[in-house]
């Protein structure tokens, strides 16, 4: 294989080029191990140069026609050129396999900036912020960063504390929390700013409505109660622990979303070309969606599991303090997965009652779960449910959508 085929196959090993630009790039190098077309000329008017590169005499046709010959030999030539001229019979399995070995190696990268080695600590600032006592409840937070982490965690102080690192484009940046009527934002001129990170401390109280956001950076929530929460970043990880909330949105694209030890009536979680993984959690209605990589649901119900059964809710580590933000009552709870080139992997606590639909292309559906009524069956396409599920108390509807890749649902 030539150097430049190997070059672009590592760069989409890499992650720098989609699967469509490198067959592109591909086509446009011929291999060096590939067999060269000859050249036959059956009619030879004397206008028509009959060499070619294999011709061991010298040449004795006029420079003119010699060239418009070979322009002509090239366009003729061109015309039946295809995979197998190039060398790329079987290119798909090899496009595959080097998209999955570049969702493997970029799946867990997480580009957080540190700010005193990209600046220089002469160039670093560290702010300490904080609020007036916290009387009740929060009416909304805002923590925006740029460039760099952010992270919001709760714990038993009564003040919002923050502390921020920066580095500014000009010397007069500044950068203040601002509070009004129960409203908080950290606030400073994002265009002053080369990067700016956050670790927020937030009392346990309930918290109307949390922002948190960053870009080529790591978002981070932990121990948390509010009505609507919403993070977004983009080129780095989302990770969410021991939260409780009405509603939950995390976007981010090219890294991983992890959730774990969360209570949500409603959470969803949306990523591209990496990973989401949600761990030991109680969510009425889960919406996972990526592309280009995996999701994988473990113990996705674990506050409702029937009584008797090998989990219980003592199991599940959520925050202390205010949950009036996560009062599930809904009996039928909703997972919805979808991916493309990505496996799907849910594991249902045992106990619980299933409706299932499962499909992927190019990739098959294996299902371990008891007593369960199968509807339709093949190799990549499932749908049944429980036998008891239109009576049981505790039950989750669950429908997973793939492709090129398998679909596992087993009970944990």
């Amino acid at each position: 294989m030539s150097e430049a085929r190997i070059k672009i196959l590592e760069l989409l090993q890499e992650g720098k080029v989609s699967v469509d630009e490198a067959m592109q790039l591909l086509r446009q190098v011929p291999d060096e191990d590939a067999p060269k077309p000859r050249v036959v000329i059956h009619s030879t008017p004397k206008d028509i140069c009959t060499c070619n590169d294999d011709c061991e005499e010298e040449c004795t046709c006029d420079n003119d026609t010699n060239v418009n010959n070979n322009n002509n030999n090239n366009n003729n030539n061109n015309s039946h050129k295809n995979a197998s001229f190039y060398g790329l019979d079987g290119i798909g399995e090899t496009i595959r396999s080097a998209v999955n070995n570049a969702l493997e190696a970029v799946d867990d990268v997480d580009i957080s900036i540190n700010l005193g080695n990209m600046f220089g600590s002469r160039n670093r600032h560290i702010l300490n912020l904080s609020s007036s006592p916290i009387v009740g409840d929060i009416k909304s937070l805002k923590i925006l960063g740029k460039n760099a982490p952010v992270e919001i965690v709760g714990y038993s102080g009564n003040a919002i504390k923050v502390e921020v690192k920066y580095q500014g484009k000009r010397g007069n940046a500044q950068v203040y929390l601002s509070e009004e009527g129960g409203n908080y934002e950290l606030l400073y001129d994002y265009n002053a700013m080369r990067a700016l990170g956050v670790e927020c401390y937030v009392p346990n109280v309930m918290i109307g409505h949390l922002h948190g956001e960053s870009k080529n950076s790591k978002v981070e929530l932990r121990n948390v109660s509010a009505n609507d929460v919403e993070l977004l970043t983009r080129n780095s990880k989302i990770e969410i622990e021991g939260v409780s909330a009405n509603n939950i949105t995390a976007k981010t694209s090219n890294s991983k979303i992890e959730m774990e030890k969360t209570k949500a009536k409603i959470a969803r979680l949306t990523t591209s070309n990496s990973k989401i993984e949600t761990e030991d959690i109680d969510v009425e209605q889960l919406y996972l969606k990526t592309s280009n990589s995996g999701i994988k649901v473990e113990n996705p119900v674990i506050d409702s599991v029937a009584e008797g059964s090998s989990l219980s809710a003592a199991g599940s580590q959520y925050p202390p303090g205010d949950f009036r933000a996560a009062s599930i009552t809904a009996k039928e709870r909703v997972i919805e997965a979808t991916t493309s080139n990505g496996g799907v992997e849910v594991n249902i606590p045992q106990g619980m009652a299933v409706k299932l639909q499962a499909s992927t292309s190019n990739g098959r559906v294996e299902c371990k779960l008891n007593d369960l009524v199968v509807n339709e069956i093949s190799k990549n396409f499932l749908s049944g449910k429980s036998v008891n599920y239109d009576t049981a108390q505790n039950r989750v509807k669950v429908n997973i959508n793939t492709s090129n890749s398998t679909v596992r649902i087993k009970e944990s």
